[in-house]
């Protein structure tokens, strides 16, 4: 457990020693989570899969996980990063296109997109 995990998960490492990391992960998560980890053990491969953590306070923290299986060591070694950046920058494009979408599909104006040589293109 790093030290750098407690803000992201919510929990201080101390806390979290000794128990078992399903209780953390979002109900709807939780089998394809389980299935990526035994392929991670089975394969000896690094996995990579997204959840949502639940924190202490109830909130969900979306995390990109990284997983790899040790023989050496027999236990996962795993690296969760925080999305929610990524996942609000990610919705805030979505928006934005359905709302430049909206404008050209409601606009009075005739919108016409040329290539360099003048052939008028379709891209609708």
């Amino acid at each position: 457990m790093s030290p750098s995990c407690e803000p992201i998960a919510g929990y201080s490492p101390k806390e979290l020693v000794g128990r078992n990391g399903a209780e953390f992960v979002y109900s709807d998560g939780l089998e394809a989570a389980r299935a990526e980890i035994r392929i991670a053990r089975r394969g000896q491969q690094r996995r990579n899969f997204e959840t949502r953590w639940v924190q202490r306070d109830g909130r969900l923290v979306p995390l990109a996980w990284s997983c790899v299986w040790s023989d050496s060591e027999q236990c996962h070694f795993l690296i969760g990063r925080d999305m929610t950046e990524s996942k609000k920058a990610e919705e805030a494009l979505i928006d934005s296109e359905r709302m430049a979408r909206s404008i050209i599909d409601t606009a009075l104006d005739a919108i016409i997109q040329v290539n360099e040589w003048g052939e008028v293109l379709d891209r609708g």
